[in-house]
């Protein structure tokens, strides 16, 4: 396989300035800026969008000068996609039914709907730092052996995934449940109506992370403690963080997952012989999946296909990593969001394209289960 070529850094902290946009506040107005923030909300680069509206609303108050509800708006908005609702709240709230144009909702709509959310949220709050800054604001129901372990674990899960990534990420926001019934009334009203897998105890986006205790019979969904527990929590935070780079870019699926359990192998270790185990047998019983499944959403979370989805994506991602190395996969997810479409990136930055990497990993892989290469004792 072709190396990874003329790819420049890795994937850095997401709170950078936004290209082309990162003027000195005081060289600029509204009318210079906003256009290029509207744009960046638009790919989903939320923290790009805060730090940079930020600039300009600390600009005005120092100067004593009224805020452009246009900075608000912009800030508001973005806060509320990675679950920052205190200040979606606040900037919203100052400017009344104001939108920036058509198709925007006004901030009258986006406040209505974070004081519902605040609602549904567990009551109690505790934050996690890094001995400087909040990584975690964790709301939670009430303490338990489960609780606690969620909040012991998630620091662990935020050094071993950073460090891998080469990143820090900015406030995480983290909502356990302790039932089904009230996950779930809270998941929909923050992702308007959509509900959540019915397998999921644990769940990472944009800028948040769920964890539930209980299914709806009362059954624990997740042994506190446990490697499988203590994966699983590195694995959604690899999904928010992701998400928090990476915008509007989506990464095809196997990688997606098979990067998320890469970092839920981090604290759980024995992960990645089960991999080689799992994929060995996959393969020699010919069930692997197509490379369209793999990349198609109702088809790798299919019931009856997912567990082989995450072996094959876990499978697929460390043969790339053996190709071209962590480094290369991170210069290759800077490419994607620099160029805002992953395929391209890919095969500019490997030189095949995604199926053709697909055969090259599977006969690799099939000659390995011929040869006896995978460790399957």
């Amino acid at each position: 396989m072709k190396r990874l070529r003329r790819l420049a850094g890795v994937v850095a902290c997401a709170l950078m300035a936004i290209a082309g946009v990162g003027q000195d506040a005081a060289e600029t107005d509204v009318s210079d800026v906003m256009p290029e923030l509207l744009e960046a909300l638009q790919r989903g680069l939320y923290d790009d969008v805060i730090s940079e509206a930020t600039k300009h609303i600390t600009k005005a108050e120092k100067a004593g000068e009224p805020v452009s509800p246009q900075f608000l708006y912009a800030r508001g908005y973005a806060a509320s996609r990675i679950a920052w609702y205190g200040v979606t709240e606040a900037d919203m709230a100052k400017i009344g039914d104001f939108a920036p144009g058509p198709g925007w909702k006004p901030a009258s709509e986006w406040v209505a709907k974070v004081r519902l959310l605040k609602e549904l949220a567990p009551p109690n709050v505790h934050e996690i730092d890094d001995g400087k800054d909040v990584i975690f604001r964790v709301y939670y129901e009430e303490e338990s052996e489960w609780a606690d372990t969620v909040i012991y674990t998630l620091p662990e899960a935020y050094r071993a995934v950073c460090e891998l990534y080469g990143a820090t990420l900015a406030e995480t926001t983290v909502f356990m449940f302790g039932d089904g019934a009230r996950f779930n009334e809270f998941y929909q009203a923050e992702n308007d109506g959509a509900v959540p897998t019915s397998w999921g105890w644990a769940a990472g986006g944009n800028g948040l992370l769920y964890f539930c205790e209980r299914d709806a019979d009362g059954s624990r969904l997740a042994e506190p403690g446990s490697e499988y527990f203590r994966g699983a929590v590195a694995h959604e935070f690899s999904h928010c963080m992701l998400a928090r780079y990476m915008g509007a870019v989506r990464l095809p699926l196997w990688l997606n997952e098979g990067l998320a359990m890469w970092c839920g192998g981090l604290l759980a270790p024995d992960d990645f012989a089960q991999n080689d185990v799992r994929i060995a047998q996959v393969l020699a019983q010919e069930r692997e999946l197509s490379a369209p499944e793999l990349v198609t959403h109702d088809e790798f979370y299919a019931e009856d296909q997912a567990s082989t989805a995450y072996v094959q994506g876990f499978a697929m991602t460390r043969y790339l990593e053996s190709e071209i190395g962590m480094q290369g996969i991170l210069q290759l997810l800077t490419l994607a969001r620099e160029k805002g479409d992953f395929d391209e990136a890919f095969s500019e930055g490997l030189g095949v394209d995604y199926y053709t990497f697909y055969r090259m990993w599977l006969d690799a892989s099939v000659g390995m289960v011929e040869t006896g290469g995978f460790n399957t004792r």
